[in-house]
């Protein structure tokens, strides 16, 4: 993973090691690691837009938010934002 991240940062593709990354950050439950670096993108594409969704997931079930209403409803929002973009706009892609 290292090196990919590396590859991808060297061949100037800074949006795509942040994605990586953040892949990463969510399978390990990080989401806070991968919210950051997700904010990080400026233009986000709909792989990115799908990354957020999943990290906000994670967040959703972590118990000290669980247990929060208004973090909860937060999220919803978010997750709801996501989704009519998503559906609004299904091909997004950055400008590369």
């Amino acid at each position: 993973m290292p090196e990919t991240v590396e590859l991808a940062l060297s061949a100037g593709r800074h949006y795509d090691a942040w994605q990586l990354q953040a892949r990463w950050a969510i399978n390990q439950r990080a989401w806070t690691e991968a919210l950051g670096l997700l904010s990080r993108i400026e233009r986000k594409d709909f792989f990115d837009l799908q990354l957020e969704g999943r990290a906000l997931q994670v967040k959703k079930e972590d118990p000290n938010i669980a247990r929060d209403p208004a973090a909860q409803k937060e999220i919803e929002a978010r997750q709801h934002e996501i989704m009519m973009i998503t559906y609004k706009a299904p091909g997004i892609t950055r400008d590369i």
